[in-house]
């Protein structure tokens, strides 16, 4: 039995095969006249035809973007990343509030329960 996330895993992949599909439909049509001869040579006509597609509807190469947290003295200090574009998100579960403290304990159950430990 798969479970959640080699069904999405799945599911992510047929949609882009269908996406890769569609690209080779319609990629004599495909303006790839920004890259060099040289460019379109090397990697072939086809190949930059879909991969521009592809770039066009969302697709990004995934890249390993490292966080470094900085902590003193019990406290976060700063939080660096090679990309700029990364999102962090910090949960506070030192909160005094018993309903907001519910509200940020689910909060961080999820993300235990959904996303990767790096640390």
């Amino acid at each position: 039995m798969k479970n959640e996330k080699e069904d999405a895993r799945q599911r992510d992949i047929l949609t882009m095969a269908k996406c890769v599909n569609h690209a080779r439909e319609i990629w004599e049509k495909y303006d790839i006249s920004d890259f060099s001869s040289e460019d379109i040579s090397r990697e072939g006509v086809l190949n930059v035809a879909i991969a521009a597609y592809l770039y066009d509807i969302g697709y990004r190469v995934a890249v390993s973007d490292d966080v470094t947290v900085i902590v003193e003295k019990g406290q976060v200090t700063g939080v660096y990343s090679n990309n700029e574009d990364i999102a962090a998100e910090v949960i506070d579960l030192d909160v005094h509030d018993p309903e907001l403290f519910e509200e940020f304990r689910r909060s961080a159950d999820k993300v235990r329960n959904t996303q990767y430990s790096i640390w």
